[in-house]
Formats: C-alpha cells, structure tokens, sequence
C-alpha cells in the first residue's frame, strides 16, 4: 500500500502539498465469519472542489473491483460536489450517504457510520 499522507491529485500541488502528520495511511479493517466489518479511518475533510467523502475498493476473487466513494448526510459541501450531485436517481444518491454519528461511550468524540456493502447479489427494484 503507498502512503503519501496526503490525497494526491493534480489540484492539490502533488508531492508538493502539505502532508498532514495525523493521518498514517491506514485503516483498520476486520470481517467476522458472517461478513461483518469494522473499518476505522480519520474523519474525511472537505477540499475546494469536493465535499468530504470515504474511498472504498473491494476486490472478490474472479469478479470486478467495486469502486465506491460515500459522503457524509447532510454536509452542506454534497449540493456542490460534482460526483454527488451527478447522481441524478434519489435512491442511488442516499446509497452513497451515510449519517454518522456520534459513538456511543466515546470519550473523544469519535463518531460511526454503518456502511452496509453487498457484492455478488442483483437487488430486486421495487
């Protein structure tokens, strides 16, 4: 895994941005014999052209990487994201948005989201 501590892109400055010396490039990411997951990250920040979102990448053996991105319910930088507000169906843009909240016994303000990904499986439409 390359770690840059920073999110490089060509608006950003490249290797040139500052580097922000909290994030290590990690995440923890533990599954339970039934496909439950805990992932733990840094809180994503807005950056001028992009509201804060999540990047997520899942790979199953013999099929196609999902690529999802899912961005924070209610922040007000999601009616100004390009990516947000292309997802013109209500349904598909409340799939990638999640609330979170605050976690319940924490003493640092940390807060939790459920983010619930199911790969393999044509959901019927209602």
């Amino acid at each position: 895994m390359r770690c840059d501590e920073v999110y490089l892109h060509s608006k950003t400055g490249g290797e040139k941005a500052k580097r922000d010396a909290n994030f290590q490039c990690l995440g923890r990411f533990v599954t339970g014999s039934t496909g439950e997951y805990v992932f733990r990250t840094i809180k994503p920040l807005p950056y001028p052209w992009r509201a804060p979102h999540i990047h997520l990448a899942v790979k199953l053996r013999g099929k196609k990487e999902l690529v999802s991105q899912r961005y924070i319910k209610g922040h007000p930088g999601n009616e100004k994201d390009g990516v947000w507000k292309g997802i013109k169906d209500p349904r598909q843009r409340e799939n990638v948005t999640v609330d979170f909240a605050a976690l319940a016994g924490s003493k640092l303000g940390e807060l939790a989201a459920k983010w619930d990904i199911v790969m393999g499986v044509t959901p019927e439409h209602g």
